[in-house]
């Protein structure tokens, strides 16, 4: 009834401020009371949770670390920059610092002998190795012209001068500590051969340079016969590598054409027939051919040679034979194609093939001189091999048999 209802709710009087404070919800959730920043009363807000008070914590530590480390280095004084400069009126050498460098820099530049200029603002002493090694070991290897900016943009004689000047000190350092033992000698031993490298330096920089080696004309432009190659096989780049790799050299037309010169192979098999022979003297031959290191060059230079003497004789114009150039040395090849065809034909009998004209003078020495340049290549191969194998891996039979 009401009256039981009654007598029960007095102890929620007693019980409500233990189980909801003052600063709690309905829900128990603690409530932080926060004064607001334009005073006032007081005002409730809920307290973080354990989670983000901990990430709250970490975030005031981080802070109060970077405070720190940027206080530190506000407050660290710079490290003294330094510049060195050489005078080449007086042989000397000035080292000047952007600020007053600690003691043991100090120390060290007074033991070398460097003296203070106050006018200069700037450390002076004669130029020595070891003043220089030092200088360079203050500045970081960082050298100002001895002139003023200006002369140094305007006079280019100058500015290469000072380059070279460079250089022979770099290369005149390097050499005097590359001797073993160069630390540990006396200064006068060390300062005279400090001036005797110089002086070889200077020689060897004042030696007139080799000349640059140029491109012979018959020489290999591989990316000139790839593109030109797959002209011929646009799908095959195996046989478009192949034809590069086999070319020995290449005679370029005043056309523009190409007439390639192919390598040619190291032969090891020598057979000697019935034909032209007796059995005594095929049996001979063939013992000849596996020990005659000068047969197996002879036979081995037999085609390069031959192919110089018929081009010699088709422009010197003896026998029968012409040399023809065709337009197209591959049915394949599409117009624009510059690779050439070349074989020798007898006038006298046959007719010019089609698309075909006889080399004029001028082609012919220009496919000479690719002739010889590719012999004389192929005669290098066959030397390296005999001074490799000898005639080991020759081969020499006969067909004949003993009745």
């Amino acid at each position: 009834s009401w009256k039981n209802a009654r007598r029960l709710a007095w102890p929620l009087c007693i019980v409500r401020p233990l189980l909801f404070p003052k600063n709690a919800d309905n829900t128990g959730a603690a409530r932080a009371a926060v004064r607001p920043r334009g005073g006032g009363a007081f005002e409730s807000r809920p307290a973080p949770s354990p989670q983000r008070r901990v990430a709250l914590a970490g975030q005031k530590h981080k802070r109060r670390c970077e405070n720190m480390m940027s206080n530190n280095e506000k407050t660290a004084p710079s490290a003294p920059s330094a510049t060195f400069t050489r005078n080449a009126e007086k042989g000397g050498i000035e080292l000047a610092f952007t600020a007053r460098p600690d003691a043991e820099t100090l120390t060290a530049v007074k033991a070398a002998g460097f003296r203070w200029n106050n006018a200069r603002r700037a450390w002076y002493a004669k130029e020595t190795p070891e003043r220089v090694a030092l200088a360079e070991s203050l500045a970081g290897g960082v050298s100002l012209p001895a002139v003023s900016v200006a002369e140094y943009a305007a006079d280019a004689e100058t500015r290469r001068g000072l380059l070279l000047a460079d250089a022979v000190r770099a290369e005149t350092l390097r050499r005097c500590y590359a001797v073993p033992g160069y630390e540990d000698l006396p200064l006068s031993e060390k300062n005279a051969l400090y001036d005797k490298t110089r002086a070889q330096v200077e020689k060897e920089a004042a030696a007139p340079s080799a000349p640059e080696k140029t491109r012979a004309p018959w020489a290999v432009d591989k990316d000139l016969l790839r593109a030109e190659y797959a002209k011929v096989w646009p799908r095959n780049e195996k046989m478009v590598r192949f034809c590069v790799d086999k070319a020995a050299a290449v005679a370029v037309l005043p056309d523009g054409g190409l007439i390639v010169i192919d390598k040619r192979t190291i032969e090891t098999d020598f057979c000697f027939g019935e034909s032209g022979y007796d059995y005594e003297d095929a049996q001979h031959m063939a013992a000849h051919a596996r020990s005659s290191a000068e047969y197996f060059k002879r036979e081995n230079m037999r085609g390069a040679l031959e192919l110089v003497n018929d081009l010699r004789d088709a422009l010197a114009g003896v026998g029968r034979y012409s040399l023809i150039i065709r337009e197209a040395a591959y049915y394949s090849q599409t117009p624009d194609c510059l690779l050439r065809g070349y074989r020798f034909e007898d006038l006298f009998v046959h007719e010019l093939p089609p698309r075909s004209r006889v080399a004029t003078p001028e082609e012919t020495r220009i496919i000479i001189a690719a002739a010889e340049a590719a012999a004389a290549a192929h005669e290098k191969k066959v030397d390296a091999y005999l001074k490799r194998y000898g005639t080991s891996k020759v081969r020499a039979w006969t067909y004949w048999r003993d009745a």
